[in-house]
């Protein structure tokens, strides 16, 4: 059975600011990504984690694209990783991105960070050792593939949220051995035990319970280049406020598509960028939380 997100389950699983909130009852994210070639991925990740109501984000950059750090927010963390013949590696870097998971209370990694060898293993290396809740993007999906299924099963404290395209899910695929049919994500979901976001039209989201879940909101006008990195960022920032893993990927698949639909209302599709969908938030958060606006 297939299960429809409504506006009235959004705006019950929207956090509840208390009146004596700080920013670390709020939540930090980290957001691991970037690369020399993809500079922008982590900033639209990290800002839309901010936006959605995070209490703080430390976005954690190679240092070979230190010279993007002025293009953050100024409230956004930045800390640079070392690395070592232009790739990150454990021994050089993992240090501050296990002292960033201690601050934090939930993780994003995979945004524009590349897939290159070195690469891969850092990857493995972080997801090896993260305890918190985790939103697994792009190119980490991408090291999921190589490092295989059963790294995957044998996390032993996993709590992740797996956001792939349709290409990406089908080269998951093929790497596992699995031939495609209609219910091998929601088989998939079960067998690995985490949430899996299936972006399309419409998304799909399959709960490791075997529920499943179709989002009715977005429009062609968010199929340009980052906005699966701010509904990375979103899904992240709804985490750190203390979402489960299943709520928060619900909720920001919802506002996100929400979001591309308000903004075609005003202007044309092809001019939407990823970034217009992390501006328009601010809004969708007034309408979810003001009970006259929901029909």
């Amino acid at each position: 059975m297939i299960n429809q997100i409504s506006g009235k389950l959004i705006r019950d699983l929207l956090p509840k600011r208390a009146k004596n909130a700080t920013k670390f009852t709020n939540g930090y994210v980290s957001v691991v990504g970037g690369s020399i070639d993809f500079p922008g991925a982590v900033r639209l990740a990290s800002h839309a984690a901010a936006r959605i109501g995070a209490g703080g984000v430390i976005a954690l950059i190679p240092e070979s694209i230190r010279h993007t750090t002025g293009a953050f927010s100024p409230e956004i963390i930045v800390w640079e990783l070392k690395e070592y013949q232009d790739h990150l590696t454990h021994a050089s870097a993992f240090e501050k991105v296990d002292k960033a998971h201690d601050n934090s209370k939930a993780i994003l990694i995979g945004c524009g960070m590349g897939r290159e060898g070195e690469t891969i293993l850092f990857i493995k290396d972080c997801l090896s050792h993260i305890t918190k809740p985790c939103v697994i993007d792009a190119d980490a999906l991408y090291a999921l593939g190589v490092l295989g299924e059963k790294f995957i099963i044998e996390r032993p404290h996993r709590q992740w949220v797996l956001t792939p395209h349709a290409g990406e899910f089908e080269r998951l695929l093929t790497a596992f051995g699995y031939a495609f049919d209609q219910n091998i994500a929601q088989k998939l979901a079960v067998k690995w035990q985490c949430t899996l976001v299936l972006k399309g039209a419409p998304t799909m989201i399959y709960l490791p319970n075997g529920d499943c879940f179709e989002n009715p909101t977005g429009n062609p006008a968010a199929t340009t280049a980052g906005c699966g990195d701010v509904l990375a960022g979103i899904i992240a920032g709804l985490l750190a406020q203390g979402l489960s893993t299943e709520h928060a990927a619900m909720t920001g698949m919802y506002i996100a598509g929400k979001a591309a639909d308000e903004y075609v209302k005003t202007y044309k599709f092809h001019s939407l960028l990823a970034s217009d969908i992390i501006d328009w938030l601010p809004l969708m958060l007034r309408i979810f939380n003001d009970i006259e606006e929901e029909k």
